[in-house]
């Protein structure tokens, strides 16, 4: 009899420690360290190609050229220079870049689930596509305006140039960078 009573409180305790929870290993095979990572994992980024948009007085800019890229571990790399990629589209007789008037507002738009870039920076090239203007080369860095939360924005000084070209760059802290190239044509009237 005391053998059977002390089975029987064996039980009992263990059925108690299984009901709260101290006596099995659960079904769930990952440590709190290994979740967050697992849920760290799933976090949904956009693609490089959607990380930034560029828009024309608030119009978007279908026109853009990715170049290179280092995104959350996957990379890219044009195997065209950005003169070559230049030269493809928009040296074809009929082929033009979208057609701006002077001051014409460039907006560099981050999209909202990423942080703002450390670094950005716009590099302007006149007459490098078009080149039987007479005019000379002229290449330079455009200093960039924050116009919002997460956007960046200039106005275009043709200076007498009929038409640039420009290579967007943006570096996160992360590592992450994107290049694109972008071109604009100043409008006949």
């Amino acid at each position: 009899m005391k053998k059977l009573a002390a089975a029987l409180v064996s039980i009992g305790i263990f059925l108690s420690l299984i009901c709260t929870g101290c006596a099995a290993p659960t079904d769930n095979p990952l440590t709190p360290a290994e979740s967050a990572v697992s849920s760290e994992e799933e976090t949904q980024h956009v693609d490089a190609e959607k990380a930034v948009e560029i828009r024309l007085d608030q119009v978007p800019d279908d026109e853009v050229f990715l170049m290179a890229y280092n995104w959350y571990g996957k990379t890219y790399a044009s195997k065209d220079s950005l003169n070559k990629t230049m030269l493809d589209q928009y040296s074809p007789r009929f082929h033009h870049a979208p057609r701006v008037p002077q001051e014409t507002a460039v907006s560099f738009v981050i999209d909202s689930s990423e942080s703002l870039p450390d670094i950005i920076r716009l590099t302007q090239h006149a007459n490098t596509v078009r080149t039987d203007t007479g005019m000379p080369f002229d290449t330079q860095e455009i200093e960039l305006t924050k116009e919002g939360d997460h956007s960046y924005c200039f106005n275009i000084d043709f200076r007498g140039f009929k038409m640039y070209y420009y290579l967007l760059e943006c570096e996160w802290e992360n590592g992450n960078l994107i290049k694109v190239a972008f071109a604009v044509e100043k409008s006949k009237n």
